[in-house]
């Protein structure tokens, strides 16, 4: 089981309905959107919307490439479906971003000055998340596993 980071401020509303993660190849840079490629069943997101984790959730299947995804603005990309929970409040970047940038390197989604990364879909770990969900006890039950 992987763990990973996505920064979803701008897509959240086309893709928390529809229970997926996805990203356009239609960029001019997409070295943290084909990521989503990578994905695979079983493996944990941190879902965040700036300043907030606001849910994670569970793949429910591996990420892969479409020629066309629903979202006329998409166009083709990667897509996964994955199982959403949504905390009732969300847990604030101030709580855990200085604890969880000592773990920083190459390509994580929190840089050493504790500001999230501005990539889409990054590499994560098991250690992050657990400082993360330290400040919450809204969990679903395959999250209290960890």
């Amino acid at each position: 089981m992987r763990v990973w980071w996505c920064n979803q401020s701008r897509d959240w509303d086309k893709e928390y309905p529809d229970g997926v993660v996805r990203a356009s190849d239609q960029m001019t840079s997409n070295k943290y959107r084909e990521t989503v490629a990578r994905v695979k069943k079983g493996d944990l997101i941190v879902h965040y919307k700036k300043p907030y984790v606001i849910a994670i959730s569970k793949a429910k299947e591996n990420g892969k490439h479409h020629p066309s995804l629903p979202q006329v603005e998409y166009g083709s990309g990667w897509e996964f479906k994955t199982d959403y929970f949504v905390f009732e409040k969300g847990i604030h970047r101030s709580l855990f971003a200085e604890e969880v940038a000592k773990r920083s390197r190459k390509d994580y989604a929190v840089n050493p000055d504790s500001h999230v990364k501005q990539g889409y879909f990054m590499e994560f770990d098991k250690e992050g998340l657990e400082i993360i969900l330290s400040h919450t006890t809204d969990l679903p039950d395959w999250a209290k596993q960890l």
